[in-house]
């Protein structure tokens, strides 16, 4: 019987369940059977090790995107908590830790995210489109992301909650995630308290 008689007959025999093998010359000559080869197998301490970062990731990725999630969906999603009363306008901070105002960019209406961090007020090349802002002068931010290339304007008309401004410096970002950002050239202007999770801005 030849060698590939031989293998036809025992994988006939073995019903064709055979485990994968090797050839191995010495192995062969020492008459011994040819080495199996075994999948590898994972304990059980592995396998919860592994599951257990995979959770890790996803309550990480979870935590980061309730927190650092889209402005503008939070803006969105329902209208800014807010009232306005003789010579202030109160906010309800969110549950991301923003407060936002409803207010208009020469007339076309916007949601403001309070921002005490940022210079100027800042809209979006979207909003500036929509609110017939097309000419202003080049300029270069440093943001959070790095340098963003962007321009400035001035603006006829501002306003948020019972506040109306004229002529005011807009800065407009190419790639902002939220509508319209509420800068301190506007907020300066104002006397601003936060007490717990209110806000309240007024002219006092």
């Amino acid at each position: 019987m030849g060698i590939q008689d031989r293998d036809y007959y025992h994988e006939k025999r073995d019903g064709g369940n055979r485990k994968d093998t090797f050839y191995d010359p010495k192995r062969f000559r020492e008459g011994r059977a040819p080495a199996t080869i075994q999948p590898a197998k994972w304990s059980w301490q592995t396998m919860v090790k592994h599951t257990l970062i995979w959770i890790a990731i996803f309550l990480i990725l979870m935590i980061i995107f309730n927190r650092y999630g889209p402005v503008r969906q939070q803006a969105r999603s329902q209208p800014p908590a807010q009232s306005i009363g003789s010579g202030g306008l109160d906010l309800q901070q969110t549950r991301g830790g923003h407060y936002f105002s409803s207010g208009a960019v020469n007339g076309f209406p916007v949601v403001f995210m309070v921002d005490t961090g940022a210079t100027t007020v800042s809209i979006s090349s979207v909003i500036a489109s929509r609110a017939g802002i097309h000419n202003c002068v080049p300029r270069t931010f440093l943001t959070a992301n790095g340098n963003v290339n962007a321009c400035m304007a001035i603006v006829p008309e501002v306003s948020f909650g019972g506040f109306r401004l004229t002529d005011i410096e807009v800065a407009i970002m190419p790639n902002m995630s939220g509508d319209a950002l509420l800068g301190m050239n506007v907020l300066r202007k104002f006397h601003i308290e936060q007490i717990g999770e209110a806000m309240r801005i007024s002219t006092q």
